[in-house]
């Protein structure tokens, strides 16, 4: 269950079944409890898999919502806690297991462990890069190859085109920029390219630098090429993208 605006992208989504929460129910804590609860007595749910908020994006998450059967579980990620512990309550949910994908705030850490029968790490795993994936025009080009990697706003896409184009002036290069991105970028600059490709990391291997917003999948799918990304960090309500940046290694900043 999401809101997700790739839930209709066989590229990403795979052989899962999802269903769709309505834009209408954004911000609509009742109308999505309702919806949910439609939604568990359709689908005969056994587990629920809480990502990231760990009472919902808007608190929307509370005790009584779930039959006693549901077994529910959390994957917590680093949030900025100060700002969303005010989501919680005293009919917050409790957890039959807590998964730390990554290094939590100390205070988020401490409220988990008191909301869950077990904490646990989890690592990840992601798609096998596959040479085969990539255009032979990419490699064709004897040109330094720069990523723009984003799934996100066009706006945003051009911070990080910016950041790649200024570095390269300073550096004194003229590298061919590729940027993956679900939507082509407006003005997209000389010696670039677009291409809208799942997953990403076919074509780390052969870059020379990656420019990445600072969010968890970009960031863990690049801890093994920090000498050559470039992370920025784009402000997010509860996600702590800074933070997540900083309290990794040293990046080629």
């Amino acid at each position: 269950m999401t809101a997700s605006r790739f839930i209709e992208n066989k590229q990403v989504n795979g052989c899962c079944e999802f269903k769709k929460v309505p834009g209408e129910l954004a911000g609509d804590k009742k109308g999505f409890q309702r919806f949910l609860s439609k939604t568990l007595e359709e689908t005969q749910a056994s587990s629920i898999y809480v990502d990231a908020f760990p009472a919902g994006i808007a608190g929307e998450l509370v005790q009584g919502l779930f039959p006693a059967h549901i077994k529910l579980i959390h994957i917590a990620r680093h949030l900025k806690w100060t700002a969303y512990k005010n989501r919680l309550s005293h009919h917050s949910l409790n957890f039959e297991k807590t998964y730390r994908v990554e290094t939590l705030h100390p205070e988020q850490e401490a409220y988990l462990k008191t909301h869950s029968k077990h904490l646990e790490k989890l690592q990840l795993e992601y798609p096998v890069t596959k040479v085969d994936r990539i255009p032979s025009s990419f490699n064709a080009s004897d040109k330094e190859k720069w990523l723009i990697v984003h799934s996100g706003s066009d706006e945003e896409i051009q911070i990080l085109i910016q950041a790649a184009q200024k570095d390269a002036y300073l550096k004194n290069k003229k590298p061919l920029l590729l940027c993956l991105s679900p939507q082509t970028p407006e003005n997209l600059p000389e010696n670039s390219i677009h291409l809208n490709h799942y997953p990403a990391s076919d074509f780390f291997p052969y870059a020379d630098r990656i420019y990445s917003g600072g969010g968890f999948n970009s960031m863990e799918e690049l801890k093994n090429y920090s000498k050559i990304h470039v992370p920025y960090p784009f402000d997010r309500k509860f996600d702590d993208q800074t933070q997540r940046i900083i309290g990794n290694r040293a990046f080629n900043i």
